[in-house]
C-alpha cells in the first residue's frame, strides 16, 4: 500500500507566518505539522510515501525530514506540484506512478489534517481491502467543507445549506485503479480536479465505506488558521502528558 501526502497550497489564511515557509512545516506543539500525517501512514504499516509540495519547498522538506527518515526507516519521495491550486485529485495523480501503482491500494492524506488518538483509523486502513474508505467528523460549521448527505451516498462541496453536520476529512483510502477514476473527472469551475468528484464516483457505485471518527476541533483539526493551530497544540500537549502518546 502506498501513502501520498499533499503539502502544497499557499497557506494564505496563515499569513504572515507562511510568507517564507510551507504551513506544513510550522510547529504543532513540539514537532512540525507534517509529522502527524506521516505518523498516520507509518502506524498503518505504510512506509512507501510520496509527498507533494510547491516547487520552492522541495529542498526545505528534504532537510526538515531527513532525520525522521533515518530514524523510522520510511521511503520518502518528494515531488513538486507546479500548479499549487490544481486540486487535490491532481496531486493524487502526481503521487501515483502510471502503471506501477495501478494494482496497488493507496492512502491520501492532507498535510494540514491532524487526527487525535488514531487507533480506529489505523485499523480501518489495514482492514478495508478493495474499497474507498472515507473518514468523517461532526462539525458546527459544515459549510466550510465537503458535507456527507444523510444517506451517505453523496458529498456536496461547501454547501450554503448543509444537509448534515457530518464533514469529510482530508484522509482517503482508495482501491487499486483510482488513477483511472481521477483521470476521468473534469475540472471544476474554479479550475481544480476535485477530490470530491473522485469520492462521489465510489459512493455512487456502492464501493465506498464511511467511518465516523469524532468531532471537529476535538478529534480532528484542519490546521489552516492561527486558532486551529493553537487549539491542536493545546490538545496534543494534554494527550502527550496524560497518555505518553508517541507519534512513531
Amino acid at each position: 500500500m502506498k501513502g501520498i501526502i499533499l503539502s502544497g497550497g499557499l497557506g494564505t489564511r496563515l499569513y504572515p507566518m507562511t510568507y517564507a515557509v510551507s504551513k506544513q512545516l510550522l510547529p504543532v506543539y513540539n514537532v512540525p505539522m507534517i509529522y502527524y500525517p506521516i505518523s498516520i501512514l507509518y502506524k498503518s504499516g505504510i512506509k512507501d510515501i510520496t509527498l507533494i509540495t510547491n516547487p520552492e519547498y522541495v529542498l526545505t522538506f528534504k532537510k526538515a525530514l531527513q532525520g525522521l527518515i533515518n530514524e523510522v526507516g520510511i521511503n520518502l519521495k518528494i515531488i513538486p506540484q507546479a500548479n499549487p491550486t490544481g486540486g487535490i485529485a491532481e496531486a493524487l495523480l502526481l503521487g501515483l506512478e502510471e502503471g506501477k501503482d495501478d494494482n496497488e491500494e493507496s492512502v491520501l492524506i492532507l498535510g494540514d489534517n491532524i487526527f487525535i488518538m488514531t487507533d480506529q483509523i489505523q485499523n480501518t486502513i489495514s482492514s478495508c481491502p478493495g474499497k474507498c474508505c472515507l473518514f468523517t467528523v461532526y462539525s458546527d460549521t459544515p459549510y466550510r467543507f465537503g458535507v456527507m448527505n444523510e444517506f451517505r451516498t453523496r458529498i456536496t462541496e461547501k454547501p450554503s445549506n448543509p444537509e448534515t453536520n457530518r464533514i469529510v476529512t482530508g484522509l482517503y483510502k482508495y482501491p487499486a485503479g483510482v488513477r483511472k477514476v481521477a483521470e476521468s473527472i473534469k475540472r471544476s469551475p474554479r479550475g481544480e480536479l476535485e477530490i470530491t468528484d473522485v469520492n462521489n464516483y465510489y459512493l455512487g457505485i456502492g464501493e465506498a465505506k464511511v467511518f465516523d471518527v469524532g468531532i471537529e476541533n476535538e478529534h480532528w483539526f484542519d490546521c489552516g488558521t492561527p486558532d486551529s493551530l493553537l487549539d491542536a497544540s493545546n490538545k496534543l500537549k494534554k494527550i502527550y502528558d496524560e497518555y505518553n502518546y508517541q507519534l512513531f
